[in-house]
């Protein structure tokens, strides 16, 4: 599902700047190309009277001259030259400042002739567009006017580096095209395995919470169906003689419940919409009072509880959150800290943070524990018979981080084991 999710966000980006790529560089070339022709075109409709003298001698205007090859190029209109030929092709006029030979302009003429349209012939090495109209040319006889049949001007002009430059711009689009379209590509695997990445751990970690939540059940599960069969089996004994086995059933409740208070419990602290307002709140008076609540099991097991708690540390947050973080880190050292040992507290306010420091004396947590040590479910192997359902301290650590707060922990093996909150003012 994530994989097809991925390839689904992975085709819309990539498809999308594709697009958006391509798009543009077809309209870089469209411009230059339209712009090429346009200017082609208007090389090519330039028009030209000439007139003809019976001896074969042209009249520009008024200048008169006997040459039929002749001079009558203008500089702004680029490389060209023009042809008058009969309705048969042959060439009567060559109009050109080119030093090209007469055979040429004659080959040119034929090719040009033979496809009349307006495409593009290779003479000299050069690429030479043409285009072919009825042309506008008076035979001179006795300096009379009169009709020599029809007549058509050929025009020529060189584009051959129009076409390169095009070739050149086409090339380079085409190579910075497919190098973008490279790197889009890569940025789209990038950008979508990125985008897919919290849903993936979000994924992974309810998969894992189901699977570890279904072990954790089946454990008092089995421990009340076992119970329960030896009742069913001993149906005919009395209440009294089958205390022991009710007592392991209800234990086994009590465990589960336990189980599944705490699973709502850090499914609500994963939910935003449960935090209510914000309010100021006394945490040296909840910290006291949590101490308080566990007095009598650290005294049981013989635990001094040193506090440092400063009479007004107030900050602005929500306060049942604050209280259950707090409540679940005096519990955890209260449940780890062997007989005789101790417990410090010690509670600070500046300017920005209020900083919460439990330590507790003990065994502490190893060096390869103590990276999973707030992972939901995790329980070390010398936890595992003070009870404990391996979710308290992942709550604890959802919970602060919703406050905006951190929490870390350092531990020294078979010393001591020091938890810090910081909670934004």
């Amino acid at each position: 599902m994530l994989i097809k999710l991925r390839n689904k966000f992975l085709f819309l980006m990539f498809g999308l700047t594709s697009t958006a790529l391509i798009t543009a560089f077809l309209a870089v070339y469209a411009i230059s190309y339209f712009k090429t022709a346009s200017e082609i075109n208007d090389k090519l409709n330039f028009h030209e009277e000439l007139e003809v003298m019976a001896a074969g001698s042209v009249a520009l205007g008024s200048e008169k001259t006997d040459a039929v090859i002749i001079n009558r190029i203008f500089p702004d209109r680029g490389i060209y030259f023009n042809l008058l030929t009969n309705e048969e092709g042959k060439v009567l006029v060559i109009d050109s400042a080119l030093k090209l030979p007469l055979e040429d302009y004659e080959l040119a003429a034929r090719r040009a002739w033979k496809e009349h349209k307006n495409k593009t012939v290779k003479i000299s090495g050069r690429l030479w567009q043409y285009k072919i109209t009825p042309a506008s040319a008076l035979l001179i006889l006795d300096n009379e006017s009169v009709s020599n049949g029809e007549t058509y001007q050929i025009r020529f002009v060189d584009v051959t580096e129009a076409k390169k430059s095009l070739i050149i711009l086409r090339n380079t689009l085409l190579l910075m095209g497919s190098v973008l379209l490279a790197a889009f590509y890569i940025m789209s695997v990038y950008f979508s395995n990125r985008a897919i990445k919290p849903m993936k751990e979000t994924w992974e970690n309810q998969q894992r919470f189901i699977a570890d939540a279904s072990h954790e059940l089946k454990t008092p599960l089995s421990i009340i169906s076992a119970n329960l069969d030896v009742l069913y089996a001993n149906k005919d004994e009395t209440i009294a003689s089958q205390l022991k086995w009710i007592d392991y059933a209800s234990k086994g409740v009590k465990r589960m419940s336990g189980l599944v208070q705490s699973m709502l419990a850090l499914s609500k602290a994963e939910t935003e919409n449960t935090l209510l307002n914000k309010s100021a709140v006394n945490i040296g008076n909840i910290l006291n009072n949590t101490v308080s609540l566990f007095q009598i099991t650290a005294d049981d097991k013989n635990i001094t509880i040193e506090r440092h708690i400063p009479a007004e540390v107030t900050a602005f947050t929500y306060p049942a959150l604050i209280e259950q973080c707090i409540h679940i880190l005096i519990d955890n050292a209260v449940r780890y800290t062997p007989r005789n040992g101790t417990i410090n507290i010690l509670l600070d306010k500046t300017k920005s943070i209020v900083l919460l420091k439990i330590e507790n004396s003990g065994r502490g947590i190893s060096e390869y524990d103590l990276p999973k040590i707030f992972d939901r479910f995790f329980r070390s192997d010398t936890s595992r018979t003070d009870g404990g359902h391996g979710l308290g301290l992942s709550i604890a650590k959802t919970g602060i981080e919703k406050l905006g707060g951190s929490i870390e922990v350092i531990s020294i093996e078979n010393k001591k084991t020091i938890f810090t909150v910081k909670i934004p003012v």
